[in-house]
């Protein structure tokens, strides 16, 4: 991709999917299953998908020798826990997705576990916080079947770009 003026551009999307999706395999054990995008050949019951990233840029400096720019990216990580059952499974699905919301949420804080790297998923970064959540719950195909309660939290990272 080449911008207007024949320049190249560079972003950090890659890293930073690509960061959580690998502190998200750290951070989970079975029965929670890690994927980018949706799972395709398993059904578990606990998904944590890395999913949509959108990415935009601004310019920072306009000296002649360094032309960076700041650039602002939204990940947005889909966290899916299901149970069978009825109403009495629905305060248990619910506390369990936001407890793995929570779980990422940590690990991206403290990506080494010692405070020392807060934030910046290994300098991928310079910050990285969860700044938006979306949450539901519904039956899934027959009210008997079972329940799914779902969230959507949106990660917001800052990098600087420079060439």
């Amino acid at each position: 991709m080449t911008a207007g003026n024949g320049m190249s551009l560079h972003t950090v999307a890659w890293e930073l999917k690509n960061g959580v999706y690998r502190l998200a395999q750290q951070t989970f054990a079975a029965p929670t299953y890690v994927c980018m995008g949706l799972p395709t050949t398993v059904t578990p019951s606990e998904i944590v998908s890395i999913g949509n990233i959108n990415a935009g840029q601004e310019e920072a400096t306009l000296s002649a020798s360094n032309r960076g720019r700041e650039e602002t990216l939204q990940l947005e990580v889909t966290f899916s826990v299901w149970s069978g059952g009825g109403d009495e499974v629905e305060p248990i699905i619910e506390a369990r997705v936001f407890e793995l919301v929570s779980q990422l949420e940590q690990a991206v804080h403290y990506v080494r576990g010692d405070g020392t790297d807060p934030t910046t998923l290994g300098g991928a970064v310079r910050q990285c916080f969860l700044t938006a959540l979306t949450q539901d719950s519904m039956p899934t195909n027959e009210l008997a079947a079972g329940r799914e309660a779902i969230a959507i939290a949106t990660f917001t990272a800052k990098a600087r770009i420079t060439q």
